[in-house]
């Protein structure tokens, strides 16, 4: 019979009857190992002992490190300490004795009069008195009012460091006993 033409998806008929392959016999390499070099061997275990030193170096400056931490945190949590009684009253005494200072000096507004009478003083030199002994006396006021400016200064100035001082340590302030 032939076939025809139009049919071109129709399964085909098997050449012969197919039979089960017969199971395949295990294939096994052989497997050849050089025998190990004793110089090789011998480095890697030098190597070996090396990393197990350098190991435990690292462990040690870990340990360290972390102790080093702790301890500063605990030294940096025990500097809060109050001021003893001592130190109090040294501070007391000074604060005093920079406040006795500042009586004994001249105020602002005597310091602004002395200002005032130098400026007069100066006109009135200006002016056409050429008398040696008041241009002496202009002078002397003029360097009187300017050690008295810097003395006030250094008072001001005195007095802030202490101010700051104190602020920036706080103390407890003295309590007097009877």
């Amino acid at each position: 019979m032939s076939t025809p033409p139009d049919e071109p998806t129709r399964p085909l008929p098997p050449d012969e009857p197919t039979r089960p392959l017969p199971p395949a016999e295990p294939v096994y390499e052989r497997e050849v190992v050089p025998p190990p070099d004793p110089l090789l061997m011998d480095q890697l275990r030098a190597l070996r002992t090396w990393v197990a030193v350098v190991g435990v170096i690292a462990l040690a400056g870990l340990a360290v490190g972390i102790y080093t931490l702790v301890t500063k945190q605990d030294k940096d949590n025990n500097n809060h300490h109050a001021a003893t009684s001592s130190e109090v009253n040294a501070l007391s005494d000074r604060v005093d004795k920079l406040e006795a200072d500042m009586q004994n000096t001249a105020s602002k507004d005597d310091v602004k009069s002395v200002s005032d009478d130098v400026q007069s003083l100066s006109a009135k030199v200006d002016k056409g008195a050429k008398d040696q002994q008041a241009r002496d006396s202009i002078n002397k006021l003029d360097q009187n009012q300017q050690s008295t400016n810097q003395t006030l200064k250094d008072l001001d100035t005195r007095v802030k460091a202490l101010e700051n001082n104190q602020q920036s340590s706080p103390t407890p302030t003295p309590t007097s006993t009877p």
